[in-house]
Formats: C-alpha cells, structure tokens, sequence
C-alpha cells in the first residue's frame, strides 16, 4: 500500500508540474513536459496528454494557446486530399514541431477576419474531419456525409 501512495504522489507532482509549465512556459514546452523523463505519467501521451494542456493553458494570456492533438485531428491534417498535408510534409508527426505547426495553423485560421471562430472551432472541425474520413476508411455507409 505504501509504494502504491508514493507513486500516486509522484503521478500528481509530474501532472502538477505539466501544467504549470503549459501555463508559465506556454503549449510547446508543455508538450515537452509531457515527455520528459522527470515529468513524463505512463498512458499520458497526445491525446489525453494535450487535453491537459488545454485546460492547464486555456486562460493564458500570452503565447499559443494549446489545442487538443489526437488521432482523428492528425488524420485531418495529413489526409492527401487536405491542403494541410502540404504544411507538415518533412515533420515528424507527434514531436513538437509539428504540435506547434498546428498550433500556428490554427491560430493563423481563427485570425481571420473573414471566419471570426477561435482556434478551438478549427481544432473541433479536424476533429470531426478526422472523424468522417476514418469512417471512409472503414467503408462505413454514409461515412462521408
């Protein structure tokens, strides 16, 4: 029971320290936290893993703002048919370049006038994306609507 605390423990400093770094050094280093030998939590990983930075750096003021990253938003973003694949072509897909990449892209979207969402809505419409294009890939009916 002893050991089974003492790792419990260990778990919420590592978690702890994550999050503060999403919100003092902002989306990318907290990224790194997420797999860094002293911070890393076994089964925290992009896509839960960046769920926590969301929230751990929803309210900061300066600096990219994290999104969630997981399989059905990088199956959007790399899709062939996509003019998103161009952008990460020659990045390694779940490394922090290309984590802030999407970050920049979302960003980029959201700062247009002419569309007036936040970088969450992009994220939500690569998600749903995602989504559709993994229910192609399974030939299920109606997948595609």
């Amino acid at each position: 029971m002893l050991d089974t605390g003492i790792r419990a423990a260990e778990t919420r400093a590592r978690i702890a320290e994550i999050v503060r770094v999403a919100r003092e050094e902002g989306a990318g280093d907290g990224w790194s936290s997420l797999y860094l030998r002293q911070t890393e939590v076994p089964g925290l990983r992009a896509s839960f893993g960046t769920k926590l930075l969301y929230f751990a750096g929803y309210d900061r003021a300066t600096g990219s703002l994290p999104l969630i990253l997981d399989v059905n938003v990088m199956r959007a973003l790399t899709d062939a048919g996509s003019p998103t694949a161009q952008v990460f072509r020659g990045c390694r897909p779940w490394y922090r370049e290309w984590y802030e990449q999407y970050l920049d892209l979302a960003a980029a979207w959201a700062s247009d006038p002419s569309w007036g969402e936040t970088p969450e809505v992009a994220e939500y419409a690569l998600f749903r994306q995602g989504q559709r294009l993994r229910g192609e890939q399974a030939g299920q009916p109606g997948a595609s609507a």
